[in-house]
């Protein structure tokens, strides 16, 4: 399969080989198969069908995972192979940072870390190489908030790591927690989602658990409550969260959404007047019954479809609805234009990018490269790297992908070393992540 990126690429994070934002797809042709991709904010990562992790984009921090906490300032092209990473089974980005699971259950880090977002208890402001989580060993799942990231342990606790100051962390609100905390009421959950304040987990039994901050209605119990059961869901089979709002993705297809919806991005189709309103309780988004895969940016969301084609709603002020237009807000779903056969899809706060077969094609913002095509941005799908693509991780301004083979590939801005090369340097293309 290919893998395809668009957006904004002032930092080569769309890993086409360019610093041109693309409105449309773009393949990253040097990335190859991939089976994941993770997008943070300035850089992008790729699993391989190897296993073997490539990164591109920004490579501040050590983003790239290339090894090399000083690096260079030099801008290089090209998606990075993360390194000291492979057998990678999941994969997430966050702010400047991104996580992953390897097959032997370990939790590896790289990037960012003024806010203890790598959980290794060190002080270091920024990581450019991963570098595993010593007190877990059995993970089979991680999420990335802004600042936070959680694991899925295999006996369905949740802890989790970092910023701290809304209660994020499951925990009363307190300074940053360096290393994995246990999440308090959670022995049975088999996925997790962050935001930026919040965090939910899903439960075995498909219903949904939240915690942190409820000032938007991200608990989504109806209540004002400060954790709890998600009100009227029971059949839940994943999950995503954007800033201050999260969705499910239903066993039947459908999406449901709650939480803030200031710019649209619970879909349910609301009026102008409605908009200032939280929505507290889950609530369908319009005309979507057919999702496998739904990703949610801070402000928007978009589902990837069972004829392989997706759709958008929400925020589109830098075109990250991939719909040909950079108009201010769409409350209804609207389709991504020209993409096809999609296998993998993921949203950044203001970019998004997809996987056809190899392709990797991404829309939006691309100012860091986290698009992987040349230009500063495209409202539509532009390709860009070529990647054997299992799965796709975007962050603010990189993108990551999982590789079919177990590798990680980034791509995009690489100030906090997100790229996971070793350097801080720039990648407009995938670089092979160190593990």
């Amino acid at each position: 399969g290919q893998t395809r990126c668009w957006g904004e690429n002032r930092d080569g994070r769309l890993g086409d080989g360019s610093f041109h934002n693309r409105p449309q797809p773009v393949t990253l042709s040097e990335l190859g198969a991939a089976s994941d991709l993770a997008l943070g904010d300035r850089h992008s990562c790729a699993l391989r069908s190897n296993g073997s992790i490539a990164c591109w984009g920004d490579d501040a921090g050590g983003a790239l995972g290339q090894g090399d906490a000083e690096g260079d300032a030099d801008e290089r092209t090209g998606a990075r192979k993360v390194l000291r990473v492979g057998d990678v089974v999941d994969l997430a980005s966050g702010d400047g940072f991104t996580c992953a699971v390897d097959k032997t259950g370990a939790v590896l880090c790289w990037g960012r870390n003024d806010k203890g977002q790598l959980g290794d208890a060190s002080s270091d402001p920024s990581r450019p190489s991963a570098g595993p989580i010593a007190d877990i060993n059995d993970a089979v799942a991680v999420a990335a908030g802004l600042e936070q990231a959680c694991a899925v342990r295999q006996n369905g606790a949740v802890v989790c790591w970092g910023s701290n100051d809304a209660g994020q962390l499951g925990r009363p609100k307190s300074a940053p927690l360096r290393r994995p905390s246990p999440v308090p009421k959670i022995d049975d959950a088999v996925d997790v989602t962050l935001g930026a304040e919040h965090g939910c987990a899903l439960r075995r039994s498909g219903e949904v658990f939240c915690w942190g901050s409820d000032a938007e209605g991200q608990l989504g119990d109806g209540a004002g409550a400060r954790g709890g059961k998600v009100a009227n869901l029971a059949d839940a089979s994943a999950l995503t969260s954007g800033r201050a709002h999260t969705c499910a993705l239903r066993r039947s297809g459908s999406v449901v959404c709650w939480g803030s919806n200031i710019q649209g991005q619970i879909g349910n189709g609301a009026g102008a007047a409605q908009l200032k309103q939280p929505v507290q309780v889950p609530t369908a988004v319009a005309k979507l019954d057919d999702a496998t895969e739904v990703a949610a940016g801070p402000e928007h969301g978009c589902a990837r479809k069972r004829d392989g084609k997706a759709v958008c709603w929400g925020r589109n002020d830098a075109g990250q609805l991939g719909s040909g237009t950079s108009s201010s807000v769409w409350t209804s779903r609207v389709p991504v234009k020209d993409l096809t056969g999609l296998t993998a899809l993921d949203i950044g706060p203001v970019h998004a990018c997809a996987a056809s077969g190899q392709r990797i094609s991404c829309w939006g913002d691309n100012g860091a490269g986290q698009g992987g095509f040349a230009g500063p941005s495209s409202p539509t799908p532009r390709q860009g790297l070529t990647l054997d693509v299992a799965a796709l991780s975007l962050g603010k301004d990189h993108s990551c992908a999982r590789l079919r083979d177990g590798e990680v590939a980034c791509w995009g801005s690489n100030e906090f070393g997100q790229l996971g090369d070793g350097g801080r340097m720039i990648s407009a293309r995938p670089l092979e992540v160190q593990l």
